[in-house]
């Protein structure tokens, strides 16, 4: 069996997970059932974070930045915004969170994001952009920096790293 990665689950049940929340019809609605499956509360607010984030772009993804059903550029925050790309949805759990989490937590999330995409990208300061919409990218290549850095965050937690 896998290393836990949150919650007592593993790598491989941390994506069942990920494929079980159902769209929504309302942008609303999907924000909302996000927030409440993912809001874990004192230390595991960073790894839940970490899971909301794979979960957004879990279910749609868009290289670009956050796109409506029909593929449309939007801004993430908007209730029609279904695709993401990796900021654009890191940006999307602080705005479902905001007054849930404190902004130094999504802050630590979004560090554990920065260190997995630095080490994928093989830089010190990886272009987010750059990196995402880079050529023969997929969404694949996105969940596994979210889950490279859902693995940091559960071992920062407990004095090592992976």
């Amino acid at each position: 069996m896998g290393e836990s990665v949150y919650g007592g689950e593993t790598q491989e049940n941390l994506r069942e997970v990920s494929r079980a929340v159902p769209q929504m019809v309302s942008g609303q609605e999907r924000d909302t059932a996000l927030a409440e499956q993912f809001f874990f509360g004192g230390e595991e607010q960073v790894v839940g974070i970490l899971a909301m984030i794979r979960q957004i772009v879990s279910n749609g993804w868009d290289k670009e930045w956050a796109s409506d059903e029909q593929g449309n550029q939007i801004e993430e925050w908007r209730d029609d915004a279904v695709n993401f790309n990796l900021l654009a949805a890191k940006l999307k759990a602080l705005f479902i969170l905001e007054d849930t989490v404190d902004f130094m937590t999504h802050y630590e999330a979004s560090r554990f994001v920065d260190i997995a995409l630095d080490e994928q990208s093989e830089s010190m300061e990886a272009d987010y952009y750059a990196w995402q919409t880079a050529p023969g990218r997929t969404k694949e290549d996105v969940l596994n920096v979210i889950d490279k850095a859902i693995e940091k965050a559960k071992a920062g937690r407990h004095g090592h790293q992976p």
